[in-house]
């Protein structure tokens, strides 16, 4: 009687049998997750107003905030009619703020409760999004330092500077921008709401200053109230010295 050898599995051929169903199972999940993402996120198109006038402003950074968790913030820029559109957001309430870097017209979302709310569903493309945005007060700040103390004029991050910004709605503190550098010293800008007092604070960090009137600042800071009426004429510059380094 002939004798067959007993058959033993191959527990490899099982293992790589295993492996590939695994690699293709998850290939198709992969797959079916990227285009269901495609599909849930949304989008939203609209235009950049000026408040009174109407007129379309170009140029303008437009952010879609959801603050609800997890955060997300996209960020778009006006195009030369003022349309915008801001593409890749989940479902959710969204908030639009404006930042114009030209200045002479206001954020809504700092100066006000909130910028214009838009409701968002899975997968939506909201169009029509109407984003008006108000004038406001510029005021220009200079700081002659023409021995260069202040760090900020060389584009530094921190060190010795004048560090100088406003408190805008709720308690939040908003640095005022450079808008441009020589080698006398720095100009700076903020604008802020017209017929509303601003408190605004300029603090000597590192250095010894003087205000215009050559008063010294102390080293807690300076403090005003910056306030514009619509009708006034623009306000004057605000002018402080750099006199040394601590």
């Amino acid at each position: 009687m002939t004798r067959w050898p007993a058959y033993t599995p191959r527990p490899i051929g099982i293992a790589r049998s295993l492996r590939s169903t695994l690699f293709f199972a998850l290939a198709a999940t992969t797959a079916g997750t990227g285009h269901l993402l495609a599909q849930t996120t949304g989008s939203i198109q609209g235009r950049v107003t000026d408040a009174t006038s109407g007129s379309p402003l170009g140029g303008i950074l437009v952010r879609a905030i959801r603050n609800s968790a997890p955060a997300v913030t996209q960020v778009a820029t006006a195009a030369a009619d003022g349309t915008f559109q801001i593409s890749g957001l989940p479902e959710g309430a969204y908030q639009l703020c404006t930042t114009v870097t030209a200045g002479g017209y206001v954020d809504p979302c700092l100066w006000e409760q909130s910028g214009p709310v838009f409701m968002l569903f899975a997968g939506q493309h909201l169009t029509q999004a109407s984003v008006p945005v108000k004038r406001g007060a510029v005021f220009q700040f200079r700081i002659n330092d023409p021995a260069q103390a202040d760090q900020s004029t060389a584009g530094a991050a921190a060190g010795a500077r004048v560090h100088m910004g406003v408190m805008a709605s709720g308690g939040r503190f908003y640095p005022v921008i450079k808008a441009s550098s020589d080698a006398l010293g720095s100009t700076h800008r903020i604008t802020v709401p017209f017929d509303r007092p601003v408190p605004f604070t300029a603090v000597p960090i590192g250095l010894q200053a003087t205000d215009s009137a050559g008063k010294a600042i102390a080293a807690s800071g300076l403090k005003l109230v910056l306030s514009s009426s619509s009708t006034a004429a623009a306000p004057a510059v605000i002018t402080f010295n750099v006199t040394g380094k601590h």
